[in-house]
């Protein structure tokens, strides 16, 4: 195969039996990519490669002519575009000395508290213990829900013609918590239309195996879904600190009025705090007219 930007021209190496395979620089004969295919839930058929770059001879056995070349970067590349790992080494050696129990694991309990969780949930996260809170009690169509306590919360707001939802966790439907979009191929399936910042659409087109509605908007084209009770808005901006496609979903009555606030864990402002403010990484619509 040749390299259409460089021409530079590659050997592809496949093992038998397996999706394994390597792409040898023709020149050199160095390894240059260790491709992988993978099947995503949200993402579809994509690509996660492996690059090695910037060799360099490394001599050993104490024979400055026994030697062989080593990458000291390594990239892991997203469907060939986005760079997710960039690591470059300082030096390298072979053959190195550790301690006994170096490799020993340490005792690091990991919870829901960092979105990942890699075991069935115990009994209170189970849907049939589900509580529901009202961070406005005037305005019941706005609903705080959370499995067991409220740690992590999905924002629910009741219209009159359909229901939106902030996250779709896939415990909701499958026991396991992978991440805050891991629930995303169900809830499409099950007709919801899904809202989420225009440069965020190119990650879920292959959702439901590209039979998605979308609903997107950006900094200056807002999205408003607005009833005469509530209204709900995403905010989203260029350079947010968490993700490039984090939002913010605001809630709050139809028509607030000049004393109702906003409440949020670093901004507070007004004087009754009357609006719902919260992360999320795209919200979702499921259209109830005619279902009673």
């Amino acid at each position: 195969m040749i390299e259409p930007l460089t021409n530079n021209r590659f050997r592809v190496l496949e093992m038998i039996g397996s999706e394994l395979s390597l792409i040898v620089n023709g020149t050199t004969h160095v390894p240059y990519k260790i491709p992988a295919l993978e099947r995503h839930a949200t993402f579809g058929n994509f690509t996660n490669d492996l690059l090695l770059s910037n060799y360099s001879t490394v001599s050993f056995g104490g024979d400055s002519e026994l030697s062989f070349l080593l990458p000291h970067r390594l990239q892991t590349v997203f469907n060939s575009v986005n760079v997710l790992e960039d690591v470059k080494f300082d030096s390298i050696t072979l053959n190195p000395t550790f301690d006994r129990g170096f490799f020993d694991p340490l005792p690091v309990h990991e919870s829901f508290k960092a979105s990942l969780w890699g075991r069935p949930f115990e009994f209170f996260y189970n849907t049939s213990n589900i509580t529901v809170n009202y961070p406005i009690p005037s305005i019941p169509q706005i609903m705080s829900v959370y499995v067991g306590y409220a740690d992590y919360v999905q924002l629910v707001v009741n219209f009159t013609d359909g229901i939106l939802v902030t996250d779709a966790a896939p415990h909701r439907s499958r026991i396991l918590l992978q991440d805050h979009a891991g629930g995303v191929p169900d809830y499409v399936a099950a007709g919801a239309m899904l809202i989420i910042p225009e440069i965020a659409k190119v990650f879920y087109s292959e959702v439901n195996g590209g039979n998605v509605n979308f609903a997107t908007y950006n900094e200056t084209d807002p999205f408003i879904l607005k009833d005469d009770i509530v209204q709900f808005r995403p905010a989203w901006r260029e350079e947010n600190p968490h993700a490039r496609d984090w939002p913010y979903g605001i809630t709050t009555s139809a028509c607030p009025s000049d004393s109702e606030g906003l409440q949020h864990s670093s901004l507070t402002c007004g004087v009754r705090p009357q609006i719902r403010l919260r992360e999320t990484r795209y919200a979702l619509t499921l259209d109830t007219q005619g279902s009673g």
